[in-house]
């Protein structure tokens, strides 16, 4: 749930920042209803007739998010780049807590949380203090960039 709640605030902010973003951004979001770098005709702008390209950005970029995650801490600093905000909300403090909770999370939900020991399958093990060290890293992250987002906002 910490991942997805991580995930939350990255889909979130990328849905309100990204539309403003510049073209070198939005490139790899296609227009709603189409696959990633899949061109487009005029007859494909049909549907959106009547609205401003600004609401065919934003409900593509909307679209394009649903299907969006965030797998790994490089994917996470991607995603702050086609925002405007710099990696360096990723302090070192938190920075492995988080790469180590996506791998985690990987595990979960592609190898049923198991790992192979020996050559046999056993259930991983999740301590407390580990899961209480990645809720703590989520919230020092959340907090770092939303300080990040307003002082921006500010300048």
């Amino acid at each position: 749930f910490l991942h997805a709640a991580l995930e939350d605030l990255l889909r979130s902010l990328e849905e309100w920042k990204l539309p403003l973003a510049d073209a070198r951004h939005l490139s790899d979001v296609p227009l709603e209803g189409k696959k990633p770098r899949e061109k487009f005709t005029l007859g494909d702008l049909v549907a959106h007739r009547g609205r401003t390209v600004d609401e065919v950005i934003r409900q593509s970029v909307s679209a394009n998010l649903e299907r969006s995650n965030y797998n790994d801490v490089g994917e996470m600093v991607a995603a702050l780049h086609r925002v405007g905000v710099s990696e360096g909300v990723f302090s070192a403090e938190f920075k492995g807590q988080l790469a180590a909770m996506s791998s985690r999370r990987h595990l979960i939900a592609h190898r049923a949380d198991r790992l192979s020991v020996d050559g046999q399958d056993v259930i991983a093990s999740l301590m407390k203090d580990v899961v209480e060290e990645w809720h703590r890293a989520v919230w020092l992250f959340g907090r770092a960039l939303l300080t990040a987002l307003s002082e921006s906002e500010e300048a």
